[in-house]
């Protein structure tokens, strides 16, 4: 039997290696063999409950080069910052217990993409892995009704693949949706933070997830030649 993440690496070469495969027609994409492609783009969520919300965002920058006319290697980034927040008064004691976490992380790494399509639409499959840290801090009074702070900081590994469509308002200019699937491995330090700001270290963890998603990416394409991207 075939597993998740096999399959999904599967799928990603077969996309690409037909991409690559693929023959020029008259109505020529926007791309080329020896030009780049500059694109951003990101995700918001935020969900508002009767004792809690939550907010996530992230921002993912990417710059890549056309090895030839269909496959392109880059560098692509990404930039994030999530927050739950719990809040709930007991209305016979009056007591409030609250829950704060605030979440930030970064990190880069290389990209991979197959391309396929016409002057105005394309369609595209990317498998990327980025390298970074990460950030969580959090504030509680669920301990004799004492303000607790938490900290947690490590490294983490994230691999995706993103197939998506994109449209092209221009030879140069365009927007795209992408979906992605992704499984990340973080190595975590976690401690109380004393009165002073400082975090006395008392744990560490490994801890891997999967999960998915979508985002929107505006996307430029240019080249360094004089004259090429004419």
């Amino acid at each position: 039997m075939v597993n998740r993440p096999s399959f999904v690496l599967l799928l990603a070469s077969l996309v690409l290696v037909t991409a690559a495969k693929a023959q020029r027609t008259d109505d020529s994409p926007p791309w080329r063999k020896g030009m780049f492609f500059a694109s951003v783009g990101g995700s918001w969520k935020a969900k508002e409950y009767r004792v809690k919300n939550t907010l996530r965002w992230s921002i993912d920058p990417q710059v890549a080069f056309f090895v030839n006319d269909w496959l392109s290697v880059g560098l692509g980034g990404t930039f994030g910052f999530d927050e739950f927040n719990y809040t709930e008064t007991n209305v016979i004691t009056g007591i409030t217990r609250s829950n704060l976490q605030e979440g930030r992380w970064w990190g880069l790494g290389p990209t991979i993409r197959g391309h396929l399509g016409s002057s105005k639409f394309g369609l595209f499959a990317q498998l990327s892995a980025h390298f970074g840290e990460l950030e969580k801090n959090t504030e509680n009074n669920f301990t004799d009704l004492d303000d607790t702070y938490l900290r947690e900081q490590g490294s983490f590994q994230m691999y995706t693949f993103s197939p998506g469509a994109a449209y092209y308002f221009s030879p140069k200019f365009g927007a795209e949706v992408m979906a992605h699937a992704w499984w990340t491995l973080a190595d975590v330090r976690s401690g109380n933070v004393t009165d002073n700001g400082q975090v006395e270290q008392f744990n560490s963890a490994r801890y891997d997830a999967t999960g998915g998603g979508w985002s929107v990416n505006l996307i430029y394409f240019f080249s360094l030649a004089q004259g090429a991207d004419q």
